[in-house]
């Protein structure tokens, strides 16, 4: 490092990753996770208007594409794509963190309240982590945190099988603990989704303050829907509105 005119001029280091790169991952990862988060919720608000038809759309998603396909083919595809998705987000933040702190200056200008959405990025997301592992655990493999009355898909006569989402929806969020779980990890996503989506627009290259307003609003109108929709859900279970 070297002394100019009274500044500090601070040296680079050569990365195998830019920083341009890191953020663009992030961001396009996340707008990719949201718009699956956004269309699991409208599948979910099917359970209020057709609940027997949740179990058939379960089975659905497992025939997409047979017999050309094998079985189960095309929802492996996806959830490989989503799991990378996920982790290649993970990574990209937790280096562009790791960079951020090293760099961070003292005494740095207040960013107001949206100041507080950028410091809870951290904490929700890794609440979110935390939710991912423990809903797939409850109502996908239904092991270990699962209820006791849990039921795995059975044989159909047709050769296909038989689900019991909805059964095991009910079974498990009128348990409080799962419930409240639930709603603290809807609570954590909404924060995430209201801050990172205007932050996803700006690392994409949105500079234009009209556009960063916007995506902003998008943003907060997204995060309102996808918790109020699956809250809804959530709270309908754990009433027994679905057994």
């Amino acid at each position: 490092m070297a002394h100019i005119h009274g500044r500090r001029d601070v040296q680079r280091r050569r990365v195998l990753l830019p920083t341009w790169l890191l953020k663009t991952a992030t961001a396009v990862t996340g707008l990719a996770m949201a718009a699956f988060v956004l269309i699991h919720m409208l599948g979910n608000l099917k359970v209020f208007l057709d609940p027997p038809g949740v179990d058939l759309y379960a089975a659905w998603l497992r025939e997409v594409g047979a017999p050309a396909l094998p079985h189960g083919f095309v929802l492996w595809v996806f959830r490989i794509v989503m799991g990378m998705c996920l982790i290649i987000h993970l990574l990209s933040v937790l280096i562009l963190w790791q960079r951020s702190a090293s760099t961070r200056t003292r005494g740095a200008r207040h960013m107001g309240w949206r100041g507080y959405g950028a410091k809870a990025m951290m904490p929700t997301g890794l609440i979110m982590l935390l939710f991912i592992t423990a809903h797939i655990l409850d109502l996908t493999a239904g092991v270990l945190i699962a209820p006791e009355s849990f039921q795995h898909p059975t044989p159909s006569p047709d050769g296909g099988s038989v689900f019991y989402a909805v059964a095991n929806l009910s079974a498990s969020l009128a348990r409080p603990i799962a419930a409240v779980g639930y709603g603290i990890a809807l609570i954590a996503l909404g924060i995430h989704l209201a801050h990172g989506i205007g932050l996803a627009w700006q690392d994409l290259g949105g500079v234009r303050e009209r556009g960063r307003s916007i995506a902003r609003l998008v943003g907060y109108a997204l995060a309102l829907l996808i918790v109020v929709g699956n809250g809804a859900v959530v709270a309908a279970a754990w009433m027994g509105a679905f057994q």
